[in-house]
């Protein structure tokens, strides 16, 4: 029978490898926390972030450690377990994050919207079960869902004068269903099982150029009716940057034109006509502003032709009658504030203020829509009143022109 010792020479040994171990596997570890930086950064969750972050420090203990090890022939045991925790934690976030994206792509974002009188009924039907709310005068829901359809059905009290209610479905950020009814009752429903396209025969698009220029104009009215704005769907001739981060465009985020009262609301697009390679086409609109009825016609722009749906036309507006007349900013103190609806919106016109020149003031980009615009001027002089700013069209117009500048001249600037 014989007997099997370990010498001192085969431990030593083992010292190197479990050393080398620890090494790679931190290796490892950190190159999967550069692949999962980005995606988790995408997230902007905190924690996670965190977890990465200890996860990424635990493998560069585990290098520095296991590096020491080898030079002084130590186990390296702390290194073998710091690269082991690090190597654990970034594969669990990286199978999180992976079974996140296969749950997310199985779940649909709906958005149901409604525009009529205050104290509309609406009742809303989809898997998850039917309820019944008050909306106002503008109104939502949103929801996840892994099944296709949706039902909204809006009904205005009977006490209104006027009975006219509409209602969108939104699928995924895009319209697929937009009603709108005078009788005072209006039912939107979107089935996506039953829904089929005819299959094409030939490369050409199912729709025709009229089709996506209707279809892109009652999408746009509809967004500017839901408080709502796509920057991309608007191209202002000569070019405006109409980017919601720049502080001139502080007027078209949701925050502040969610707010805004007297919003368009679409009636009719008639008259529709493409050019000949539907690159260009024009669009009677009637709409409703501020309680007037009004009727544009619209040039619109081709930007995405598709074949299994209407193509995707932006509407052309033109700069010079596009948003707020700021003139007379340039009369008041540097430091006025500017506010609608209690959100601050000096930036804007500090903006407007600053391209000045030789008494040309920049238009401020906004919508139709009636803007309370809340005016402070600072010091021991100073004040706070209220100008009402009433566009007189989808776009803006002509109805705000010289107010801001008579304001000023009132309060003898």
């Amino acid at each position: 029978m014989s007997e099997q010792t370990t010498t001192p020479q085969d431990s030593n040994a083992r010292r190197p490898r479990q050393s080398a171990v620890a090494i790679w596997l931190s290796i490892a570890a950190l190159v999967l926390c550069i692949l999962l930086v980005v995606p988790y950064m995408a997230q902007r969750s905190p924690v996670f972030l965190l977890v990465l972050a200890l996860a990424a420090l635990a493998g560069i203990a585990g290098i520095i450690l296991g590096i020491r090890a080898r030079r002084s022939a130590a186990r390296g045991g702390w290194a073998l377990i710091c690269s082991v925790v690090a190597l654990l934690i970034t594969s669990v976030m990286a199978i999180v994050f992976i079974v996140g994206m296969m749950s997310a792509t199985s779940i649909n974002k709906v958005e149901l919207r409604g525009q009529g009188p205050e104290g509309m009924t609406a009742s809303m039907s989809h898997d998850a079960g039917d309820r019944t709310e008050t909306w106002p005068a503008e109104g939502w829901a949103t929801f996840n869902t892994e099944e296709s359809w949706a039902e909204l059905t809006l009904e205005a009290p009977e006490d209104v004068e006027s009975e006219t209610v509409s209602c969108q479905i939104f699928w995924n950020g895009e319209v697929v269903v937009d009603e709108t009814s005078d009788s005072g009752e209006v039912t939107c429903r979107y089935d996506g099982a039953s829904t089929s396209t005819p299959s094409p025969t030939n490369t050409e698009s199912l729709y025709s150029a009229a089709d996506g220029a209707e279809s892109s104009a009652n999408s746009f009215f509809s967004l500017l009716a839901a408080g709502d704005i796509a920057p991309e769907f608007v191209q202002v001739e000569p070019a405006v940057d109409l980017d919601l981060e720049k502080p001139l465009s502080a007027l078209l985020t949701p925050e502040v034109y969610a707010q805004v009262q007297d919003r368009p609301k679409i009636q009719s697009v008639d008259d529709v006509a493409a050019s000949e390679d539907g690159e260009d086409a024009t669009a009677s609109v009637t709409y409703e502003l501020a309680g007037e009825e009004l009727t544009e016609t619209l040039d619109l722009r081709l930007i995405a032709a598709h074949d299994d749906k209407p193509w995707d036309y932006a509407i052309v507006i033109p700069k010079d009658e596009f948003g707020i007349d700021a003139t007379g900013v340039e009369l008041l103190p540097a430091d006025t504030e500017y506010r609608i609806h209690g959100v601050d919106v000096s930036a804007a016109f500090h903006e407007a203020r600053g391209w000045s020149d030789n008494g040309e003031v920049p238009r401020i980009p906004a919508f139709g829509g009636t803007y309370p615009l809340e005016i402070t001027v600072p010091g021991d002089n100073g004040f706070t009143g209220t100008l009402e700013l009433q566009a007189s069209t989808f776009y803006g117009g002509d109805g705000t022109d010289g107010e801001l500048a008579a304001f000023a001249h009132a309060h003898g600037f």
